[in-house]
């Protein structure tokens, strides 16, 4: 059994992050789009874990539909790509890259975001064990809608609605494109030649230029900048078992949310080649609670699949009837065999 040590600069660091983040404010709406498995979104957790993964190459997706008895349903989708760039001359250090692509929508109006972003980072070998990385993301956006199935006050006469009555809405434009920016810090620990006890803690700020997204002229509407601190971890407890520990807390003015996650892995096989594993557990909303989800995932090869189910308990019970949303998230990497000066130069994750 491996066993993780924590330094004192460790403890440190982490509740000085810790109480930074829990204090922080920032005045705006929650305009991001959200993922139960947050894990399985890497790059829209946080760009500094860009390329911090076992192996060379990863694909993600995830697809998320919630409250489809409301009857207005959201919906969402986001792809990604991110590998590492290894260099000889850099003994102790490696590049990340990558790409992702956002979309949702939501609403009677159809609210569309769909966003663009290149990813980079660095990562630096600090010891044997711990590695840090920079993460920075930029990108594009755009955010559009349409009226066509709304209703405005104006086309109500006499107490009837009437459609063919102008909205006495004046629009400037039913798109709006901005650009985005953010920043990440990731701390990586993994036990030399294991991959079953690893440790990633970060903080990224997102939406750093608080982009006006209003469609309407002489008018503000903006997205501020979002904090972001996430946990992920999991710990070899015997032959076959590990648990999985992970959290993530972000701050966007009004909007708050804590989510903490627990799971236990059974591992079938660790030959390389045959790995397999099946995951169980759920992820829970603190401070103001309102859903709950049971997580299924499963590993194989280069394969990760996970399932979860939100269980809405918020005021909304009502119209939801408990029924919250429905996700699934999928990860596939690719790992190379390494010509034999690169794998001594660099023995990274």
């Amino acid at each position: 059994m491996s066993v993780m040590r924590i330094t004192r600069l460790h403890v440190v660091l982490f509740f000085s992050i810790y109480f930074l983040c829990s204090y922080s404010t920032l005045l705006s709406q929650d305009r991001d789009l959200h993922f139960t498995q947050y894990g399985m979104s890497p790059m829209n957790l946080n760009p500094a874990l860009t390329g911090v993964f076992n192996g060379d190459m990863r694909f993600t997706g995830n697809y998320r539909t919630q409250w489809f008895t409301v009857p207005v349903s959201y919906n969402t989708v986001s792809l990604a790509y991110d590998q590492k760039i290894y260099n000889v001359k850099l003994h102790n250090g490696l590049f990340g890259i990558g790409g992702l692509l956002n979309y949702d929508q939501a609403g009677d109006s159809k609210l569309r975001s769909l966003q663009l972003n290149l990813a980079g980072s660095y990562t630096q070998r600090i010891t044997q064990r711990d590695f840090l990385t920079l993460g920075l993301t930029v990108g594009a956006a755009q955010r559009s809608f349409s009226p066509d199935d709304l209703s405005w006050d104006k086309q109500y006469q006499n107490g009837q609605y009437q459609s063919p009555l102008p909205s006495g809405e004046n629009f400037a434009s039913e798109s709006k494109f901005y650009p985005d920016f953010g920043v990440g810090l990731n701390w990586h620990y993994q036990v030399p030649n294991s991959k079953r006890t690893q440790f990633d803690f970060g903080v990224s700020f997102f939406h750093l230029l608080s982009p006006n997204v209003s469609f309407f002229d002489n008018a503000e509407v903006v997205i501020k900048p979002r904090l972001s601190v996430q946990l992920g971890s999991s710990f070899k407890i015997s032959h076959r078992l590990d648990i999985i520990v992970n959290g993530n807390l972000y701050n966007q003015g009004e909007s708050q949310q804590t989510i903490g996650g627990l799971a236990l892995r059974y591992n079938f096989d660790e030959v390389i080649g045959r790995e397999s594993a099946i995951q169980f557990g759920g992820e829970f909303r603190f401070l103001k609670t309102d859903s709950w989800a049971p997580v299924l995932t499963y590993y194989h090869r280069q394969w990760k699949v996970g399932l979860s189910y939100d269980v809405n308990v918020s005021d909304l019970f009502p119209a939801t009837k408990r029924v919250g949303g429905i996700e699934l998230g999928v990860m596939y990497i690719i790992t190379k065999v390494k010509p034999l000066k690169v794998y001594k130069s660099c023995p990274i994750f």
